[in-house]
């Protein structure tokens, strides 16, 4: 009896296999569609990202422009601070910790 549970438990394994490691295939457009290339895809997206950070740089010159001397300062010394104290935190603690030293 044990064996026959262990049996059906292999096959059931077994078959269920092929269908957990399966790929998803693409889907591919209808015939007659307007399909864009991928390098005008790629054009286009990289205007669009250009735009965003045109704008992003202006509305950035925009505030600093609206400071007063003090506060750019002030901004400039918090930025410089915060630099230093965050240093490194992109990288996950233990491959901080278990890095070869440098000296």
């Amino acid at each position: 009896m044990k064996r026959l549970v262990f049996l059906v438990a292999i096959l059931s394994c077994l078959l269920a296999a092929p269908s957990l490691y399966a790929q998803r295939t693409k889907k591919r457009p209808p015939k007659g569609e307007n399909v864009q290339t991928p390098e005008s895809a790629v054009a286009k997206k990289e205007a669009q990202r250009e735009a965003i950070m045109e704008d992003y740089k202006m509305q950035k010159k925009h505030l600093r422009e609206i400071q007063d001397k003090e506060t750019r300062k002030r901004m400039k010394r918090n930025l410089k601070h915060s630099r230093k104290q965050s240093w490194g935190k992109d990288i996950p603690w233990y491959k901080r910790v278990f890095k070869k030293k440098k000296f």
